[in-house]
């Protein structure tokens, strides 16, 4: 699945590019990054189980689409019933970014960092857990 590796690496440099825009001050590029990252992620990851992934933008689709593929539906559901205002505001990010008018703060950089960190730390759980399965 050799492909799914250019989704991986887009991921790692788009959060590297958050990172370097947080530093910029260009929260509204910043933010946008860490979604287009967090949405790669899960896109490497359901792809490299599945050989494809859905063509959605919705990190929420995305995350039950995740939990479908790793035969976790409930554990992520009850991820997702418990971070749905983080996962929202880096899901509006892809929206605020390309249709609206909203500007970004430094401290919704601050939680979108924080949420980024915590959804992926769950993603890669869930994946190194069916490693150690198969």
């Amino acid at each position: 699945m050799e492909e799914f590796e250019i989704y991986k690496k887009r991921a790692a440099d788009f959060y590297e590019n958050a990172k370097t825009l947080y530093e910029k001050e260009k929260f509204d590029l910043a933010m946008f990054n860490l979604e287009q990252s967090l949405q790669l992620w899960l896109k490497y990851f359901i792809g490299i189980k599945l050989g494809d992934f859905p063509q959605i933008h919705s990190l929420i689709h995305l995350l039950k689409e995740f939990g479908k593929v790793y035969e976790k539906v409930s554990e992520v559901e009850e991820f997702i019933k418990n971070e749905i205002a983080e996962i929202e505001l880096l899901n509006n990010a892809y929206i605020n970014a390309r249709y609206l008018p909203f500007l970004y703060t430094k401290e919704h950089l601050d939680a979108g960092m924080k949420a980024y960190e915590k959804i992926i730390k769950f993603l890669q759980k869930i994946q190194n857990e069916q490693k150690n399965i198969s």
